[in-house]
């Protein structure tokens, strides 16, 4: 009797072993921006992560020089075993700065921290060419343009896509500025995955408030995963300007 009462105990004590919780924190990585970047005053900068935890994750938080900045929540309540978050920074401060990101358990463990430090310098002004004597309608010349991201209006984040097969991205942007886009402006890729795609590619001049879709050609890699590509609006003297947008697919 009493060999069965102890075998019974430690049986008890194998299951509880069993379903005892990991104590592992979760673990993130900081996929974008990368270490060091140089932004722009006033750029929007994405910041995008990603997380895992056996448990599930139920937020990543953005941290800004120490000060919590924003918080994305999973849409479960249990969390999710891998967590990918998308989040935007205001680079308003002229400046070295150091994002940090970190994943959080639904038991409450704390990933250790992912972080980039991004220099923020000031915008540099549009060169402004030699006076034309010509008799012509006034343009600004010192206009900055501008671009905001509208919408996808092809391929949705986490489309499947598989390996080898051809697909075009399309995004919607609106000028946000106050003067036309110069001639000579591109769509151009930053970082992340090219996709197979062709960079740059030239778009539509878009005037004041207009809104235009850009279109890009692409491949979806050979080997199965989650792949990334950042795109951007580029002057014809190499700077950037305007929101930042991706294009992001898995191949099963």
């Amino acid at each position: 009797m009493v060999k069965k009462r102890l075998l019974l105990i430690l049986l008890a004590i194998g299951v509880t072993a069993c379903v005892t919780r990991p104590s592992q924190p979760p673990t993130i990585r900081l996929e974008s921006p990368q270490d060091g970047v140089e932004v722009s005053q006033g750029e929007r900068v994405l910041v995008q992560s990603s997380a895992q935890d056996e448990m599930g994750v139920v937020k990543i938080e953005l941290w800004v020089d120490g000060r919590l900045y924003e918080v994305h929540r999973s849409a479960e309540p249990s969390g999710d075993l891998a967590f990918d978050a998308i989040q935007i920074w205001d680079a308003s401060e002229i400046g070295p700065h150091t994002l940090t990101v970190k994943a959080l358990s639904a038991d409450g463990r704390v990933s250790e921290p992912a972080s980039a430090e991004i220099s923020v310098v000031q915008r540099k002004p549009t060169p402004t060419p030699a006076p034309d004597l010509t008799p012509t309608a006034s343009v600004d010349d010192s206009c900055v343009p501008s671009a905001r991201f509208v919408e996808d209006v092809t391929v949705p984040d986490d489309s499947l896509f598989y390996g080898g097969v051809n697909f075009t991205k399309t995004w919607r942007l609106r000028n946000d500025g106050e003067c036309t886009w110069p001639a000579g402006t591109t769509w151009t890729f930053i970082s992340g995955n090219l996709l197979g795609a062709q960079s740059p590619v030239e778009v539509e001049l878009a005037q004041v408030d207009r809104i235009v879709d850009i279109s890009v050609d692409m491949v979806a890699p050979p080997s199965p995963g989650t792949y990334i590509s950042y795109w951007r609006l580029q002057l014809p003297d190499g700077e950037f300007f305007g929101d930042q947008a991706y294009v992001r697919i898995i191949v099963p």
